[in-house]
């Protein structure tokens, strides 16, 4: 078994990191699991637009710092 590369933090987690925040930190701010947290940081799952203007109020930035308008998911 290989082991694994070492992956680059996300801009998200470097503003997370930045803001001096921990994904648990941030995760209970929102109401959500901090996995799944996690899957939003490095790019395995997309919020919603209220969940992602959530976070960008709490790392700070713009929503298009973090993701690009087809991966952010449009609440119905």
């Amino acid at each position: 078994m290989r082991p694994k590369t070492p992956r680059e933090p996300s801009a998200l987690a470097k503003a997370r990191v930045a803001a001096q925040k921990t994904q648990r930190s941030i995760a209970e701010e929102l109401g959500i699991s901090q996995p799944w947290y996690s899957d939003i940081e490095i790019g395995k799952c997309a919020p919603d637009v209220k969940l992602a203007l959530r976070i960008v109020a709490i790392v700070g930035g713009a929503l298009e710092d973090y993701w690009t308008a087809d991966a952010v998911e449009v609440s119905r």
